[in-house]
């Protein structure tokens, strides 16, 4: 079918498309088709999102745009050329426009939705930049949110930034790099360190504490960082790591013990999340099967370590064996810890140590033995190993 057209006006700052200093403003335009209005102007209420997102650009006033599409006689045409557009974005005192057309919109079997953004320079009238994004679904909806995942992957390599680490400071906790305010740099933006030479890895990650005009100030999240390594700006990190451990209760004379896994999301590398646990213990003739649920929040002491703090209630199925009968029951209760990590790239060691207490739900239910026979109150002491991904 022809594709929908829509404009957006933009000026971009430093770092977007390799450009030199940029000043303008975003201003979208309603699709001009008649086939399907709904999806041209969710179309425009996404790209409006995501160029915000960028939080490097700001938004013209829709009036002033109307004005001088009527005044162009473009309000309702079928489709807006590149020259068109060119011509839009002078009037309005943009530097780029980005001319949004739909390729393909098919509805056989659920919906399946195509994308392209074109970046046109005013200036030249040259095509700049290319984004193509794809997004399916049973739905209109479903297929338009996986559409905008994929345009903003697509978005974030076109806009983001680069620089250079100009010091480093705080024992290697803390940089300054090359790219400020009036570049487009944002305090809680992520930045990776590559690698010298033609082959570039990644070597540690930074995010942005605070942006002054003309350079920032970025806390090292992980890895090593030196004066003179490029950082190239990167998506919001988001990590699980899962870890196997071994129980240890040293002051118990019965010698309980238990192995276990533990599971934590971090998101933003800003060392705080759920912390989810299994764990298997046995004490004397009794064993406990269980999960534990609650948060932990940690603080990097250097770049490859981190100490940390977890609260979590535990949940278990304890069963006992006694007078020649199993006995069975449902546990809760709490446990606290203050813990320790040492990391090699993502790989990491850790240990921590615990109180820990669980205590029956009700009565055991064989008659002769009290609840208060599976009340546990130690401390603990685990250690394990784990990776992040």
């Amino acid at each position: 079918m022809r594709g929908f057209i829509a404009i957006v006006l933009l000026g971009i700052p430093a770092g977007l498309l390799q450009a030199k200093n940029l000043s303008g403003a975003v201003a979208v335009v309603p699709p001009a088709g008649k086939e399907d209005p709904e999806l041209g102007w969710r179309l425009v209420d996404m790209v409006t999102s995501l160029l915000g997102e960028t939080k490097r650009v700001t938004v013209v006033e829709r009036a002033r745009l109307e004005e001088v599409l009527k005044e162009q006689e473009l309000w309702a045409a079928g489709a807006v050329s590149d020259s068109e557009a060119v011509r839009v974005g002078r009037l309005l005192g943009a530097r780029y426009t980005c001319v949004i057309s739909v390729e393909e919109y098919t509805r056989a079997f659920g919906v399946s939705l195509s994308v392209a953004l074109r970046f046109v320079e005013v200036e030249s009238g040259a095509v700049v930049e290319l984004i193509k994004g794809r997004g399916s679904g049973a739905n209109l909806s479903s297929a338009m949110g996986d559409l905008r995942e994929d345009i903003r992957a697509e978005l974030l390599k076109a806009f983001r930034s680069s620089a250079l680490v100009d010091e480093v400071e705080g024992g290697g906790r803390y940089c300054v790099i090359t790219l400020g305010a009036e570049e487009g740099a944002v305090k809680g933006a992520f930045y990776k360190v590559l690698t010298s030479g033609r082959i570039k890895k990644e070597k540690g990650l930074l995010v942005v504490e605070e942006a002054f005009p003309d350079y920032s100030v970025a806390r090292v999240v992980r890895g090593e960082v030196g004066t003179g390594d490029s950082v190239i700006e990167t998506n919001s990190p988001r990590s699980w790591d899962i870890s196997a451990f071994y129980t240890y209760m040293p002051f118990d004379t019965v010698g309980p013990k238990g192995l276990g896994v533990r599971l934590l999301f971090d998101r933003d590398c800003n060392f705080f999340g759920p912390d989810m646990r299994g764990f298997a213990l046995s004490r004397g003739g009794a064993e406990a099967y269980g999960i534990s649920l609650g948060a932990f929040k940690g603080l990097a002491i250097t770049e490859k370590s981190t100490v940390y703090a977890s609260a979590t209630v535990p949940l278990a199925f304890a069963s006992q064996f006694a007078d020649g009968h199993y006995y069975q029951n449902a546990l809760y209760g709490f446990e606290g810890a203050l813990g320790f990590d040492l990391w090699l790239g993502n790989l990491y060691a850790f240990a921590e140590m615990s109180g820990l207490y669980l205590t029956p739900f009700s009565s055991w239910d064989r008659s002769g033995l009290p609840a208060g026979e599976m009340d546990l109150g130690t401390l603990t002491i685990k250690a394990g190993f784990g990776v992040r991904f």
